[in-house]
């Protein structure tokens, strides 16, 4: 849905281009964007799967409990 809403945006803006070769500049930059948005996302998937589902097996919960420096402030003031 994603790849077809950006692919849809990319088509609408080169359709207001004024000459073939702006139209055909646009559609390149676009999809060369486009397919960098697409790597960016596999990507962070990628690691989100890799540190959340698989590191997860291995982990042991042996450190200390959080204690912070100060008291928390109230915001009811």
């Amino acid at each position: 849905m994603g790849h077809a809403a950006f692919s849809a945006v990319i088509q609408g803006l080169a359709r207001y281009a004024a000459n073939p070769v702006l139209y055909m500049l646009v559609i390149v930059i676009g999809n060369v964007l486009l397919i960098a948005i697409e790597a960016l996302l596999v990507f962070v998937q990628t690691t989100r799967l890799v540190l959340f589902e698989f590191f997860v097996r291995f982990l042991h919960a042996e450190g200390r409990v959080f204690k912070p420096l100060f008291p928390p402030v109230s915001r009811s003031q």
